[in-house]
């Protein structure tokens, strides 16, 4: 416990430190480059990891499972593989399939 205890203290203040820190080094960098390219500099670097970020979302279920069975000692039941395979042909069914409107070329803004 107690290591944890300062483990979490340190991350705690490695934050406030970063979080702090960002003031100084914005104020110094806008000094040299003007807002507007930071803020798209900044968009696209966040797009950029989100798109990475994004490929690993779906399997999120499929990893927490495995990982439950070898860490945890889950047992892994016929029960949990139909549900695990129901929520995949629902999601690919929702992947895979159009609305009529979208298929129309309409948008959701469109219908208000």
């Amino acid at each position: 416990m107690n290591g944890s205890l300062f483990r979490g203290g340190l991350a705690l203040t490695m934050a406030c430190a970063v979080w702090g820190g960002l003031y100084v080094v914005s104020k110094a960098v806008m000094a040299v480059w003007p807002p507007l390219p930071l803020v798209w500099l900044r968009f696209l670097m966040s797009a950029c990891l989100m798109a990475f970020a994004s490929l690993f979302f779906f399997i999120q279920p499929l990893t927490g499972t495995v990982s439950s069975h070898f860490f945890l000692g889950e047992v892994l039941t016929a029960r949990l593989f139909a549900g695990g395979l129901l929520i995949l042909v629902g999601v690919c069914g929702a992947v895979f399939s159009l609305p009529a409107d979208q298929r129309q070329g309409l948008t959701p803004l469109d219908r208000v």
